[in-house]
């Protein structure tokens, strides 16, 4: 009995129903004692034949029928389960489809948006530096004020600019985090750089303070690129919507997380609507005219971007007395990533020569006359192949490079850097400029240069980091 048990087990996990005939027959065989047992399937039914004529005892023969019948339900399982399979199998290959399908979709709009991002900048950066061109040409008060008011439509533009693409990009799910640790006291000194214009433009002070947990080379573990997005989106509205005070970054230790805070002396919102704000198209801010600068997207990418990062963020703010922006970013334990290291010239840049890397003919005029009225030799080249011959036969090694991102060609910026610095044994400095945003390729690239700066890039903010990469100043 305990062989018809296990037979029947055996059957019904068999895979093809020449194995449950198998089982079935040397079951029989072990049952009668019979040894020319043979159990056959056709069409779904079982037969049981045996050779010669043995008298096969009633209690046998009832076991017998009893098995061939098991076998016919173990076939008839079988063929279901192979049915359940081929369409687990359809819908699974129907499901992979659809996935390859919305995957080469979110790369074809990634691909796009990365091109829009970098045409949409060059023309902004070629303003930028025009503009930079003709503050310092100019000594006439009233004109002054003209090319400050220009300086300030670049800034709008270009926080609207990133908005729409940092939000389109999100939308369309092509942003993926890339965590590592890095000093988080070395990010927003470089964002309190960046922004130190524009709040001095408007007479604030904008201040960095290191808290309490804090030391100079704490290490975060976060994505720096969106981590950097997050907080230029908080310090940018801080400047934007604070007409008089100060605005102050702060970062202090918080159980094992990071709390870094954007604090404002601005125009404040009402408590009870402050959900809202991390909504796209919304805007609390009752003035008109500074409602014109903004999309209404920059809290909304700034929650976005938070999410992905699994960043908690905060807000605190009284109407007319200012705001309080704050995020949480887990403490990290392993090592950061090195700093790049670069052999630095002395002085401040005078007369120190710059290979300039870009391809828009109406940005490099622009650039190379902003140089050359700073004091700097330029020597200026369209892409990799101009940039390597430039060097190889004029013999002249440059100071500083300065490269753009996006070149002609399948090499990019600082691949074009490390090519340079091979054959002079040296690692030259260099800055890359670009028209990427939230794009983790750049990741490479602040492997290889001192400094990656978004397009576009302030004429004096770019003359300064030459500066500073030239007297070998890393923040």
């Amino acid at each position: 009995m305990d062989g018809f048990v296990s037979a029947i087990k055996q059957m019904s996990q068999a895979a093809c129903a020449e194995e449950i005939a198998g089982i079935a027959a040397a079951a029989a065989r072990n049952i009668t004692g019979i040894g020319e047992i043979n159990f056959s399937v056709d069409g779904g039914e079982v037969t049981c034949r045996f050779e010669g004529s043995a008298d096969i005892p009633i209690q046998q023969a009832n076991l017998l029928e009893a098995l061939a019948a098991s076998a016919a339900v173990a076939l008839e399982h079988l063929a279901l389960r192979q049915g359940v399979e081929e369409r687990v199998q359809e819908k699974t290959q129907t499901l992979e489809h659809a996935m390859t399908l919305a995957s080469q979709s979110r790369e074809t709009k990634a691909r796009f948006l990365a091109m829009a991002s970098h045409d949409l900048r060059q023309p902004l950066q070629t303003i930028s530096a025009i503009r930079g061109v003709l503050a310092r040409l100019v000594d006439n008060a009233d004109a002054q004020s003209h090319i400050a008011a220009m300086g300030d439509a670049i800034a709008v533009m270009e926080t609207m600019l990133n908005n729409l693409l940092d939000f389109s990009k999100l939308e369309a799910g092509a942003v993926t985090p890339t965590r590592e640790s890095f000093q988080i006291g070395t990010l927003i000194k470089t964002l309190q750089t960046d922004f130190s214009y524009l709040a001095d433009d408007k007479g604030l002070a904008l201040t960095a303070c290191r808290g309490s947990g804090m030391e100079a080379d704490t290490l975060v573990n976060s994505d720096p690129y969106l981590l950097g997005e997050i907080l230029r989106n908080l310090i940018s509205n801080a400047v934007k919507y604070t007409e008089a005070g100060a605005v102050e970054i702060q970062w202090e230790r918080v159980g094992d997380h990071c709390r870094v805070s954007v604090r404002d002396t601005g125009c404040g919102m009402p408590e009870g609507r402050l959900e809202m704000i991390f909504h796209e198209y919304v805007q609390l801010n009752p003035d008109r005219q500074q409602q014109q600068k903004s999309l209404g997207l920059g809290l909304a990418v700034v929650r976005q971007l938070a999410d992905l990062l699994q960043h908690p963020v905060a807000v605190e703010s009284h109407l007319g007395q200012g705001s309080v922006f704050s995020i949480d970013i887990p403490l990290a334990t392993q090592e950061a990533a090195p700093v790049v290291e670069a052999v630095a010239t002395g002085g401040d840049g005078e007369g120190a020569t710059v290979l300039y890397i870009e391809d828009d003919p109406g940005l490099v005029d622009a650039v190379e006359v902003l140089l050359e009225m700073e004091g700097f030799k330029v020597m200026s080249a369209a892409g990799h192949d101009e940039a390597v011959a430039l060097v190889a036969n004029q013999g002249a090694i440059p100071d500083i490079i300065l490269v753009d991102w996006w070149l002609p060609g399948p090499v990019y910026g600082h691949t074009l850097v490390r090519e340079i610095r091979a054959p002079l044994g040296r690692d030259i400095p260099a800055i890359m400029l670009t028209g990427q945003t939230l794009d983790n390729e750049l990741e490479e690239a602040s492997q290889v240069v001192q400094y990656v700066l978004r397009k576009p890039v302030d004429a004096d903010a770019l003359i300064d980091h030459i500066g500073l990469v030239l007297r070998g100043v890393q923040l």
